[in-house]
């Protein structure tokens, strides 16, 4: 955020002068507690320095920082008079009051100092400008710094193993979803769902309803987008599209010369294939029953390709074996569909014994 080298003006000396008074310490004794010689901080005090490293502003209040679980820049921030001029990188300068708004970082006698009306005009004025780019993005990593105190704490209140995994894959998640489809995950990250404690903020009836009601939205909108994506997941296995890899396609094509090697990684792409099956199965199944409505999805077709496709490649490959399996119908609910699924993990497994039984 600030500059490798930091002018000193007024407002920085005097709040270097501030905060060592507070903690009992002389220019000399400050000097050498950070390690400089003690004629260092001196000479900043008394303007024989004009410049200082932004190393050394960190490190001469890198400890008074730390009682305030704070890092340097946010203590300077915070301490420093509001009408000061900040410099930052690339040459940019604020107002300090701007900073202390925009992170969110007030001095204990902010609300307590006196502003002129031609302040108050100027700094409404300098809030309606744009901002230069180091400025949001300083904003942004002191959000995201939140954001990061506030998991961990949250954190240290699991009581079990799974608890502490689930907050974990939670991050996790997260980072995924920024990294695949950011636009989609801002759009999703927006939605206005708590300010705070919802019984403080509503009321204990209105609360206790919004949270009941919220959490009856999240349930529901997650169980779509659970379904949406085991969909998606089936489809990208049967997707025809020129370029994209299609597991049936190989199936079919699989003939006697083809290697085990080959052939048992068709199957494994065929048992994965199955798995994914069952997981959009368990979704629809579990759409349906918190959406409160009939699972309306034609199976059939995609039961009567699998088979096909099994039956092709056990003659393609020519192997001694048969299996009988009875196609579910349309009245066949999402239950009895689900054992059928797994009935297909035995077919698969007694193709795999064929292919042995005939390469030995």
């Amino acid at each position: 955020m600030f500059p490798k080298k930091i002018k000193i003006t007024d407002e920085l000396i005097q709040l270097i002068i501030d905060t060592r008074k507070e903690h009992n310490l002389t220019a000399y004794q400050l000097s050498e507690k950070i390690g400089k010689n003690k004629s260092w901080l001196p000479n900043i005090e008394n303007r024989r320095t004009k410049n200082i490293s932004r190393d050394d502003l960190i490190l001469l209040f890198k400890d008074f920082a730390k009682e305030e679980n704070m890092d340097a820049e946010e203590f300077v921030i915070k301490y420093l008079s509001p009408t000061a001029t900040v410099e930052l990188n690339d040459n940019v300068s604020v107002p300090n009051h701007y900073l202390q708004n925009s992170m969110g970082i007030y001095s204990p006698d902010h609300d307590m100092l006196h502003i002129s009306d031609e302040e108050r005009i100027k700094r409404m004025e300098y809030y309606i400008q744009d901002k230069p780019y180091e400025v949001d993005l300083m904003r942004l990593k002191k959000n995201l710094k939140d954001l990061s105190d506030t998991i961990i704490d949250e954190f240290s209140y699991c009581e079990t193993p799974d608890d502490r995994r689930n907050m974990i894959n939670l991050v996790k998640t997260m980072r995924v979803n920024f990294q695949g489809e950011f636009a989609y995950t801002q759009k999703l990250y927006q939605f206005p769902l708590f300010h705070g404690d919802a019984e403080t903020c509503f009321g204990k009836t209105v609360g206790e309803d919004y949270l009941q009601k919220t959490n009856s939205n999240i349930e529901s909108f997650s169980a779509k987008q659970k379904l949406l994506y085991s969909y998606a997941d089936i489809c990208s296995d049967i997707n025809f599209e020129e370029g994209n890899y299609n597991l049936f396609v190989d199936l079919i094509l699989i003939n006697e010369k083809t290697d085990i090697e080959k052939l048992d990684d068709v199957l494994f792409g065929f048992e994965s294939f199955i798995y994914e099956l069952h997981e959009y199965l368990l979704a629809a199944k579990n759409e349906a029953l918190i959406n409160h409505h009939p699972c309306k999805i034609n199976f059939i077709r995609l039961f009567e390709h699998i088979i096909k496709s099994l039956n092709d490649f056990i003659s393609n490959v020519k192997l001694d074996y048969h299996f009988e399996y009875t196609m579910p119908t349309q009245d066949t609910d999402i239950d009895e569909l689900i054992k059928k699924c797994l009935e297909l993990n035995t077919i698969t497994y007694g193709i795999k014994q064929a292919i042995r039984n005939k390469k030995q």
